[in-house]
């Protein structure tokens, strides 16, 4: 061994040059008040992270929120930051969060890493998005651990290299309402940004082991798992709804996935052009309409879904010996009433709606009857157990609305229980919809008291 100074710990440690630190931005954008949960999680993590890192925090509080995005983009351009850190103002990241997604970033040569959180109502999907037929879908179950590559995010906890923001064209976020041949699509910011980023070539991660909480009914792993099961029977239900159409409108499922994403706009606008006043031209409208079997299947499979489940478990626990679903428009409720084995009789006009509703009943050999409420005489049942006129009687004047309570109360027993989904209101969203009455809660009182006591 060659002769010389051997260095002690301490020389050895003082010879070496200081490394570098990260300097990462911060960007929150605020929506209203801040949880206080959110507070003490954040500050955690900043003064977990302060020493090991230059911190150059940001927030802004206003609306929309690609405004509020956009700002702090500027915001991180006056600092010699290389990295973008987004924490939405909802999201409780745990201090070892940073350390986490930069490994991950470096390793997988990325230059988007998110991490992975849930949406607060259930079922909790996975805030990421799979591109397919035109638009941006939620994925029904991710796998637990590991890395996989994504089309779009959000971003509550999401690490970017800035050089990204670098190569994009402003605005970098945007709610954006576009037209692609017959597509009309709406994208929201985050996806907006994320599509940007794709289309510029850079790689996108979702780090499935760093998992933050989302406030407001806090949801982790736990809550996640929980609502597996319904996630994929959802999913299940939703492609045989899809199938369905296809079949029955002679549609791709590409174009049907599709027109379902838009079907409310495109209901609202068909109504707009006809523009119907008269009782006969307001029937005519529902009766031909097809935009509905759009419009019903993405309600019912999204916002509606968590409803749907309810209604059908306190149904069954019931035992009725028969459902009545008038108003039925795609007939989803009654569907999945009836593959419980309940006698289910679908009403509704004689229109392409209950058309196709009776398509899926004989497609998949569900059983059933059907009550064609401006054509049939006969009634399938003289008393119903249950009757469910959910989104009906808003669409209604007051001489239908009365003459809809008529026939429903016909049909009532003492014990009959009535469902009713009443949302008047005429609106820019909802121009089809009345406004509500003195006459139209008349009616509904009489529909939810009166029954035909000569049948018991």
């Amino acid at each position: 061994m060659a002769k010389g100074h051997t260095l002690t710990n301490n020389e050895s440690m003082n010879t070496q040059q200081p490394q570098k630190k990260k300097v990462i931005s911060i960007l929150v954008p605020a929506y209203g008040t801040v949880p206080s949960a959110w507070v003490q999680s954040f500050m955690d993590f900043m003064t977990h992270n302060m020493h090991k890192y230059v911190l150059e925090f940001s927030s802004v509080s206003t609306q929309p929120t690609s405004k509020a995005r956009n700002m702090l983009v500027e915001s991180a351009f006056n600092t010699n930051s290389d990295y973008v850190l987004w924490i939405d103002s909802d999201n409780d990241v745990h201090p070892g969060v940073l350390d986490k997604l930069l490994s991950v970033m470096e390793s997988e040569k990325a230059d988007l890493v998110s991490a992975l959180y849930f949406q607060r109502d259930a079922p909790h999907y996975a805030v990421l998005r799979q591109y397919r037929h035109g638009g941006y879908y939620n994925i029904a179950t991710v796998p637990f651990g590991g890395i996989i590559k994504i089309d779009a995010c959000g971003l509550g906890c999401c690490l970017v290299k800035k050089e990204v923001f670098k190569k994009l064209s402003k605005p970098y976020f945007k709610f954006s309402d576009e037209k692609h041949g017959y597509k009309d699509i709406q994208i929201s910011e985050d996806i907006y940004f994320c599509r940007k980023v794709q289309e510029a070539g850079f790689k996108m991660v979702c780090d499935l082991d760093t998992v933050v909480g989302h406030i407001g009914g806090t949801v982790r792993l736990p809550e996640y798992f929980a609502y597996e099961e319904l996630r994929g029977s959802s999913e299940k239900e939703r492609l045989e709804y899809v199938k369905d159409a296809c079949a029955y409108l002679d549609e791709s499922a590409e174009e049907v996935e599709h027109k379902m994403m838009v079907g409310n706009k495109w209901v609202r606008e068909e109504w707009l052009l006809k523009d119907p006043e008269t009782d006969e031209q307001i029937k005519q409208f529902y009766k031909d309409t097809k935009t509905y079997i759009y419009d019903l299947g993405n309600w019912h499979f999204t916002g509606r879904r968590n409803f749907d489940v309810d209604l059908l478990n306190q149904i069954v626990a019931m035992k009725p010996k028969n459902v009545l679903d008038f108003g039925c428009g795609v007939g989803q409720n009654a569907y999945m009433i009836a593959k419980k084995g309940i006698d289910i009789t679908i009403a509704d006009l004689d229109s392409k709606s209950l058309e196709f509703a009776v398509s899926r009943f004989e497609r998949n050999k569900v059983p059933y009857s059907v009550w064609y409420t401006d054509i049939d005489e006969e009634i399938p049942f003289s008393t119903y157990d249950v009757i469910l006129c959910f989104d009906v009687l808003e669409h209604l004047t007051i001489k239908q609305m009365t003459e809809a309570v008529d026939k429903l109360v016909a049909l009532k027993h003492k014990d009959t229980k009535v469902w009713i989904g009443y949302t008047p209101g005429n609106s820019a969203e909802a121009p089809m919809h009345f406004n509500s009455s003195a006459e139209g809660v008349a009616q509904i009182k009489r529909l939810l008291n009166e029954y035909n006591n000569k049948k018991g």
